[in-house]
């Protein structure tokens, strides 16, 4: 048996199958307990599976699978934070630009209201414009606790009371750091799923909770560019979507599939954590 069924009966298992089938049987049931928080066996039958070991050849299978699961079990987790760093870049980016927009929509009211509120006025409307204005550029300055200016005093008009919003290009900077970071996250995702398939395959032992995770992965990084999530039909409904996409043709983040070479370093480490060598 290779594959854990769970219509497999498990006294079948205990009275005829090997150690390595009881073992794969033991390791499935703690994956589902992991993953889907429902165990399929209970505490007494995994106790029935170790005690029905008897030899020392029979209990190092038995092990060795276990060890084989808790392997597999760090490389998923480790998929997991992959791919919930790659969709905290994405949902950045998509912050940023929609920072961005909503800054510039901001600037253009902002100044309208500046036009009618003259340097001529008593000094508490000037104060009241001045108080304004520090918190337009306050609030619009930081993005996720970082500085960035996002709009700032107009230094090259003789009137130095209008505001203008930072040029897209300097977040086209920001993006395309994130954007290496995402193609480095793609890498190793890809490199992990590759290893732990080769693996799996080459040793027969397939437990279903953690392999279904990671072909979920699989499917996402094969997915065509233009399904990136800032261009989803759902984002794509959203105005500020819309009005940015108005400023900048904005290409997709994630990279193609077939452009993302595997790490040997990350696959031969990974690797070597399987076959517990580290």
């Amino acid at each position: 048996m290779t594959i854990r069924d769970k219509s497999v009966d498990f006294k079948l298992i205990l009275k005829h199958g090997d150690a390595f089938q009881k073992g794969l049987l033991v390791a499935n049931n703690r994956a589902d307990d992991l993953v889907l928080k429902k165990p399929f066996l209970r505490k007494s039958q995994v106790l029935e599976l170790m005690n029905s070991i008897k030899t020392q050849q029979e209990g190092k299978i038995y092990n060795q699978i276990l060890g084989y699961e808790e392997g597999l079990k760090i490389l998923v987790l480790n998929a997991r934070l992959y791919n919930n760093i790659l969709k905290e870049r994405i949902a950045f980016i998509n912050g940023l630009l929609m920072q961005w927009t909503s800054a510039y929509k901001t600037v253009e009211s902002i100044n309208s209201l500046l036009a009618v509120l003259p340097y001529s006025l008593p000094k508490e409307q000037v104060e009241l414009r001045d108080v304004l204005k520090k918190e337009i550029i306050r609030h619009f300055t930081y993005l996720g606790g970082r500085p960035f200016p996002l709009i700032k005093f107009k230094e090259d008009s003789k009137d130095s009371s209008s505001l203008v919003a930072a040029p897209i290009e300097e977040f086209l900077k920001i993006i395309e750091t994130v954007k290496a970071d995402i193609k480095e996250l793609q890498i190793k995702l890809k490199t992990l799923i590759k290893v732990v398939k080769d693996f799996t395959e080459k040793e027969g032992i397939r437990i279903n909770a953690y392999l279904d995770i990671l072909n979920n992965y699989d499917r996402e990084l094969k997915a065509d560019p233009s399904l990136d999530p800032l261009f989803s039909p759902e984002s794509l409904k959203s105005p500020m979507i819309k009005e940015m996409k108005r400023f900048y043709d904005f290409p997709p983040v994630y990279h193609d599939y077939q452009d993302l070479s595997i790490h040997e370093s990350d696959y031969k480490e990974m690797s070597a954590l399987l076959e517990g060598e580290i």
